[in-house]
């Protein structure tokens, strides 16, 4: 997975920070009952657009975010994972996630 733009790799894993492509790919995801049933609920396209844009601008102004991350053997998008800034009304917020 030659001109990926990874940031860094495991073993296993590229991570990377969002790319226009990958937002289908994540509007599958969110939109999967099965795989959100941890989250509050389900994101449509809309929801997952923003959060991606969110996650673009939070690199560039942080450098950090939730990273998109792809399986290296198989050459697929897996999701995400990383650290975001996080600012929703809870007593230990503004914080890191």
């Amino acid at each position: 997975m030659q001109g990926k733009g990874y940031l860094f790799t495991s073993d296993r894993l590229g991570f990377r920070n969002w790319r226009e492509d990958d937002i289908q790919e994540m509007i599958d995801i969110n939109s999967d009952a099965e795989v959100m049933a941890f989250f509050p609920s389900i994101q449509d396209e809309q929801q997952t657009i923003a959060f991606i844009k969110r996650m673009q601008n939070q690199f560039h102004e942080r450098g950090y975010c939730y990273y998109a991350v792809d399986r290296l053997d198989k050459e697929v998008f897996l999701g995400f994972i990383g650290l975001s800034w996080q600012t929703y009304q809870a007593d230990f917020t503004p914080c890191v996630d």
